[in-house]
């Protein structure tokens, strides 16, 4: 049909159809309502200082949403916008979204969520979660109301923590321990005029092998923190503290800044879905990323350099949502601090210990320079485990063999092409 005639046609329908652009670059929709949710949802990011509105969605047929404002993240989505995918419920908090919230009648299992429904669940209830994006008017205005969370003065963690504890794991969701989602919760440190927001691990009261080596576990991933940190990348600051029987691991949240500023946060997972499609390692999605040129060589780097890191300390839990990028107004950032670095070679598996040894990497041609950092990290960080005061004697062992088989790798190193 003639342009006069189509204009006609959205004119005499203008509530059910979404139009965005003008002249050629004008786009039209049919809308789709979400059940309980507006024909139109606003996006803000939240500041450091304040708040912007960077986008409106709206929900169009057959399924998936139009993205309307200036910002890159406009366009037209298939599905959930890659951008609000790490906000949906994920992990250990991710799986009491539903018994905190059981007004919104959706199945206890949130990998059945639809994307509607999870669109619906941050709409109402997601003013606080990863990374700096609220959707919706009824989060925004949580977010506005919202005070610190379970704060807790710094001189007060002993008593404070293990209540936390107990609450978490009674509220909890059964088998996510055996399933290997570490326990944890979120607090808000006060520091005299300072406010820290915190993500707390917990190990189990230590009793028996297992529930000890969670608590080695725990102590390993503050000092794999605090050596990258002494190499010149950016990590989490962390603390160790024991009360009673538990070990916590208290994370400073990088995506909080004070009391009510955010940071924009997207993991690797995200960007590869979105821009690669092929999930592999670290390495290969951020080389892919980078020959698109979304990032700089810098970050690749440092990319490469934490996966080789992880190699030598054995964490074999590598996956793309523990490893994450900046994100501002929808342009991609540098490397955010690294996380969940620890060797989960040595997790229980099935509640139980499982003799495993570490392999040594397979040394490639490509970087040679990050291998020799990376190694004398790893072998800076196994001596440190070795002699961690908290650290049992059967880890102990452990780490004293590692940082020997890895000191052995150095004549190796030295035939690596420069």
């Amino acid at each position: 049909m003639s342009q006069p005639t189509l204009s006609r046609v959205v004119g005499a329908h203008r509530d059910e159809v979404v139009t965005v652009g003008r002249a050629r670059h004008t786009r039209y929709a049919l809308r789709r309502l979400i059940e309980g949710l507006p024909a139109v949802l606003p996006l803000y990011e939240v500041l450091d200082v304040g708040t912007r509105l960077v986008a409106h969605l709206h929900p169009v047929a057959p399924a998936g949403f139009l993205v309307e404002g200036s910002s890159p993240l406009a366009g037209l989505y298939p599905g959930l916008p890659w951008f609000l995918d790490d906000l949906r419920p994920a992990g250990f908090l991710g799986r009491l979204a539903p018994v905190h919230h059981p007004e919104l009648g959706f199945s206890r299992d949130i990998l059945s969520w639809s994307v509607d429904q999870i669109v619906r669940y941050l709409h109402e209830h997601g003013h606080d979660l990863v990374g700096n994006l609220v959707l919706g008017e009824p989060a925004f205005q949580r977010h506005l109301q919202a005070g610190p969370l379970n704060p807790v003065a710094a001189g007060e963690r002993a008593v404070r923590y293990p209540v936390l504890a107990a609450d978490m794991v009674a509220a909890g969701i059964p088998g996510s321990s055996a399933a290997g989602e570490q326990p944890k919760f979120l607090a808000t440190r006060l520091d005299d005029d300072a406010v820290v927001p915190v993500l707390v691990k917990f190990s189990p009261p230590v009793r028996d092998p297992v529930s000890r080596r969670v608590a080695d576990l725990l102590v390993c991933e503050h000092i794999a923190l605090g050596t990258i940190a002494e190499h010149g990348l950016n990590a989490a600051r962390s603390a160790l503290l024991r009360h009673g029987a538990r070990t916590f691991l208290e994370v400073e949240r990088f995506d909080r800044i004070g009391a009510t500023g955010r940071s924009g946060l997207v993991s690797l997972r995200v960007l590869d879905g979105e821009f690669v499609g092929d999930p592999a390692s670290w390495t290969q999605v951020a080389t892919a990323l980078s020959s698109q040129g979304r990032i700089d060589d810098a970050t690749l780097r440092q990319v490469i350099w934490l996966e080789r890191f992880g190699t030598w300390i054995g964490n074999t839990d590598r996956h793309l949502g523990h490893l994450s990028l900046r994100l501002d107004a929808g342009r991609l950032g540098g490397l955010a601090p690294a996380y969940d670095m620890l060797p989960m070679l040595y997790a229980p598996r099935n509640a139980e210990l499982v003799p495993t040894r570490l392999d040594m990497p397979v040394l490639s041609p490509s970087r040679a320079d990050l291998w020799d950092s990376t190694c004398d990290a790893a072998r800076t960080f196994w001596g440190r485990v070795a002699a961690h005061p908290d650290i049992s004697e059967d880890f102990a062992a452990i780490a004293t063999d590692n940082a020997a088989r890895i000191a052995s790798q150095r004549p190796l190193l030295a035939r690596l092409p420069r």
